[in-house]
């Protein structure tokens, strides 16, 4: 009887959740009133990583209008046992800190260490889910996407793997940018991104 009552339960909240979208989908105004969440994800597996990052907020500058909220999140590479990863990671918050604060970017931090490459990709998870990303809310992320959006593009393992990890999250965003991003002129800006609409099953029915 119990398993009933929670399959019933289950299709309720299906049913919620759809009704919901297509309320978003059907307002008028949907496009006028889009206040993109601005997610950017860094790794700092190699020495460059900062300056990627500046990089990174320097495109989240020239959307920033309208945000609603913007998070600056730098995944690194420690291990708890090791007694130098605590000053490593105050180096790396500090750094991030500065960044922002050159920038025009109004946005919070956020500084997450992962044991190996296997725990990547839970960790980016993680850090994806706390920023409040989901399939209710138009949103947007901004990574360093390879050209063509092929993995092996990349030339680090540990962005390979995060890649994988956010390849399974396209249909929960709103605008993916890809490819050769990172142009000094802000005008190309258009030429380079990706636009991707919201996959749902709301297409499917």
């Amino acid at each position: 009887m119990m398993w009933w009552i929670w399959e019933y339960f289950e299709r309720w909240r299906i049913d919620v959740a759809y009704r919901l979208l297509r309320c978003v989908y059907s307002h008028k105004d949907f496009e006028h009133h889009w206040y993109p969440q601005i997610l950017i994800m860094q790794i700092d597996e190699n020495l460059e990583w900062l300056v990627n990052c500046q990089k990174l907020i320097a495109v989240a500058e020239w959307i920033k209008d309208g945000a609603a909220s913007n998070i600056v999140a730098v995944l690194c590479e420690g291990h708890t046992q090791d007694p130098d990863t605590g000053e490593y990671l105050r180096s790396v918050e500090i750094a991030v800190t500065q960044l922002i604060g050159e920038s025009c970017l109004n946005a919070h931090h956020l500084v997450v260490s992962y044991e190996n490459l296997s725990e990547l990709n839970e960790t980016a998870s993680a850090v994806i889910q706390c920023s409040g990303l989901g399939i209710l809310k138009p949103n947007t992320i901004i990574i360093d996407f390879p050209k063509y959006g092929s993995s092996s593009n990349f030339l680090y393992a540990g962005q390979s793997e995060l890649w994988n990890r956010i390849a399974a999250t396209v249909d929960k965003c709103l605008l993916i940018c890809k490819g050769d991003l990172w142009k000094p002129v802000p005008f190309s800006l258009a030429v380079s991104l990706n636009y991707s609409k919201l996959l749902t099953e709301l297409n499917e029915k």
